[in-house]
């Protein structure tokens, strides 16, 4: 039943940011329209870099600690069951500086790169409205953008999401997809690895998620939170016009 519940939720989750100006509407592969919110005031504006909106930088791990196990994106037996964290709570202990269209905040890391929030509005039960404060969806630490070679160990029906979260932590687990379990990492070249996997029915460990098919596609059409990440914000912008080969394709 969690499983539905959560999926539900999701699913219907939109896009949040705190302000009141005009919308405007787009889709993504494999989800519902979702209503993206552009901000007026500076320090949300889209124009404005990440080097002038940003004042504060923090420790890594002081951020990983203190959002560990607030992954709304994962399924309880994978993250602490009602370990959430909302808007509000966020911005009391680490002021909010950028929060931009795409419905993610951005904080500076002492040890270098950045580190990524990115938000959902709770609905109500009936799901005809949204309720609350934003909550947090998924969150991850990008020092550079992976490359396309670090995965070269994995073996599809062999590794398991385990052996991706060791290659990069940052990766995005994605339980919403009508077609199965996927996971995101974003890599050079303005491209995602999309990772699908299978399981036997049980779901306690990310051993469980035995890898199915990798597939290295662009970056702006990955039905993933890293997607709606401005180019401008990564740590690297990369290069655009190269796309990358993919070494696990049959």
């Amino acid at each position: 039943m969690y499983k539905i519940v959560l999926l539900f939720f999701i699913i219907f989750s939109i896009l949040f940011v705190s302000c009141n100006a005009k919308t405007e509407q787009y889709s993504w592969p494999d989800k519902p329209s979702m209503t993206q919110y552009f901000c007026g005031d500076n320090k949300t504006n889209d124009d404005i870099t990440l080097d002038i909106a940003i004042t504060n930088e923090y420790d890594l791990s002081e951020l990983q600690t203190y959002f560990e196990n607030c992954k709304m994106n994962e399924i309880e037996p994978l993250r602490q069951a009602g370990n959430s964290l909302s808007f509000n709570d966020v911005n009391q202990n680490y002021p909010v500086e950028v929060l931009r269209s795409g419905g993610y905040s951005v904080y500076k890391v002492k040890q270098g790169g950045y580190y990524y929030v990115f938000w959902i509005q709770p609905f109500s039960d009936d799901l005809s409205e949204a309720i609350g404060s934003p909550l947090v969806y998924f969150s991850s630490y990008l020092p550079d953008l992976k490359s396309l070679s670090e995965f070269d160990s994995l073996e599809i029906g062999k590794s398991t999401a385990k052996d991706v979260l060791q290659i990069d932590p940052s990766s995005e687990l994605s339980f919403n997809r009508s077609t199965g379990v996927y996971s995101y990492t974003i890599l050079e070249n303005d491209t995602v690895l999309e990772i699908k996997y299978k399981h036997n029915g049980e779901l306690t460990r990310y051993e469980d998620l035995i890898i199915e098919k990798i597939e290295c596609i662009p970056r702006e059409s990955a039905p993933s939170r890293y997607c709606t990440i401005l180019a401008k914000d990564l740590p690297s912008e990369g290069d655009k016009g190269t796309a990358c080969v993919n070494p696990f394709k049959k």
